[in-house]
């Protein structure tokens, strides 16, 4: 994985079906901002996002291989069991 540098912040740029992604917390960082403010604006306008195409949403065996290709370990949680990410 490569590191691009959003907002005077390092961001570790992240492939999912060969998108570039961003987990919600290095979204926050890139925004300067709390995950919560991310999370809290998702759920309060899911009906504008369209999953496959501004995020995905990963669970079960998905999450389970993208968190064996994830070289950076603090990226995912361990004890993650969704993971949402951004493109």
């Amino acid at each position: 994985m490569k590191v691009a540098t959003i907002a005077n912040t390092d961001l570790q740029i992240m492939e999912h079906n060969e998108e570039r992604v961003l987990t919600t917390d290095r979204l926050a960082q890139a925004y300067e901002c709390e995950p919560n403010n991310i999370k809290k604006n998702f759920n309060s306008n899911k009906e504008r996002f369209e999953e496959g195409k501004h995020y995905f949403k990963l669970e079960g065996a998905d999450l389970r291989d993208f968190k064996n290709k994830v070289t950076n370990s603090d990226l995912v949680g361990k004890n993650a069991n969704i993971l949402y990410l951004w493109t």
